[in-house]
């Protein structure tokens, strides 16, 4: 595990160098990295220490065009597992934050006390309050995982709000134990946020598993060779990130069902025990209803009885249900095979579909979601009843999906 640490004065953060010092192994299974603003006198490598310098001398005005540029040297350099910040109330610090999410690095950030309420409280209306506007609420909300330092300070960022996914690590005398809570804060982060590090050969597993899991049985040719191939050379760290997301997205029955029919072997990975910190988004593990509407609406209902056949009805409601769990930040993977599982076996006249959801006014969202469902389920054109549309609207639906299901 590499870890870059951001502590914008050095010289002031003397006290974390001894618990920064045991989080690095004695059989460099892991490294320690640390970049500064700047510091009283010059440190070299020493130990198991690679300290960078962002600025030779204190700016009053401080170049952020020179400071990026420095600190993604740095950050390439190093290829950091986790960028730790300490401190807050510094827009060189969120902006730090910024460079390294926008570039899909995971960011952990440690407040230090610094995000308590009487700390707040101090000039609240002059100082606090515009930096909470300007930046360093959203800083916070950006972070992977908050770090606190004590049992007080962590209920103080739970009462704060700002982010749920909040580590404690207590007062430990004991190296060995100290060292072991810093690599489990670490590995609970990374496995939080897993599909960062998902490759595009990993995606297209994940898919073609759960083709493969949702196709008939009296199916042969599952998928093609490449696609087959793909599958054969994952690595244990691959699986490891495709079973998270399927267990994340409701979908490990169809995954299981996809390896079977595939006859692959794969490494025992016990998904359920894996520590991580809560989602973000809190998806729907429930069935998509097929005969009914998760949101009451007295519209939707006077629609749905304007359609006579029922299979198009029934459609019609899986459809309006996929748009208000999407609009509500709650569609998971669950729905969208279920809704793929329905479209599959549909016998039914399309062009009596294509006039019956056009009077209801969701043909076109059934058009692009079809399109979508090609991409990540390989739903194939032959068993769509509408045909697909890819436009810019389709790109709005395909980025909320992946804002929501990581995928």
């Amino acid at each position: 595990m590499k870890v870059l640490h951001y502590i914008p004065l050095l010289d002031s953060a003397r006290a974390y160098l001894t618990d920064l010092s045991n989080q690095t192994d004695a059989n460099n299974s892991s490294a320690t990295y640390i970049v500064t603003l700047w510091a009283d006198r010059t440190y070299s490598s020493s130990g198991r220490f690679i300290i960078y310098q962002m600025l030779k001398k204190p700016h009053r005005f401080i170049n952020l065009v020179h400071l990026q540029n420095r600190f993604l040297q740095i950050l390439y350099a190093t290829m950091p597992d986790i960028v730790h910040i300490h401190g807050c109330w510094s827009y060189v610090t969120a902006k730090i934050c910024l460079w390294a999410k926008n570039r899909n690095f995971k960011v952990v950030i440690s407040p230090h006390g610094q995000l308590e309420k009487k700390v707040i409280e101090d000039h609240f209306w002059s100082k606090h309050f515009p930096q909470i506007l300007l930046f360093q609420k959203r800083t916070i909300k950006r972070a992977d995982a908050l770090w606190a330092g004590t049992e007080q300070e962590a209920k103080g960022l739970r009462r704060l709000g700002w982010n749920k996914r909040i580590g404690q690590l207590s007062d430990i005398d004991d190296e060995v134990t100290l060292q072991t809570a810093y690599a489990a804060f670490y590995q609970k982060t990374v496995d939080t946020t897993y599909y960062i590090e998902m490759q595009e050969h990993e995606k297209e597993a994940f898919s073609a598993l759960l083709h493969a899991g949702l196709a008939d049985d009296e199916e042969t040719h599952l998928l093609d060779g490449p696609s087959i191939l793909n599958l054969r050379s994952l690595t244990v760290a691959s699986w490891r990130r495709i079973f998270l997301m399927a267990h994340d997205q409701h979908v490990m029955h169809v995954m299981l069902d996809g390896v079977a029919r595939m006859q692959l072997s794969t490494p025992r990975i016990d998904v359920a025990n894996i520590l991580r910190f809560p989602d973000v988004a809190e998806t729907n593990e429930e069935p998509l209803p097929v005969t009914g509407l998760i949101h009451d609406s007295k519209r939707n209902k006077k629609r749905a009885y304007q359609i006579i056949n029922d299979e198009i009805r029934g459609m019609f409601y899986m459809l309006v249900n996929i748009r208000e769990l999407l609009r509500d930040k709650r569609l998971s993977m669950r729905q969208l095979t279920d809704y793929y599982t329905y479209v599959r076996h549909l016998v039914i006249d399309e062009s009596e579909a294509v006039k019956s959801l056009k009077s209801v006014g969701i043909l076109p969202f059934a058009a692009r979601l079809h399109q979508i469902l090609h991409e990540c389920l390989y739903l194939e054109h032959g068993f769509m009843p509408i045909a697909p549309v890819n436009d810019r609207k389709t790109e709005t639906i395909r980025k909320k999906i992946h804002q929501i299901c990581h995928f």
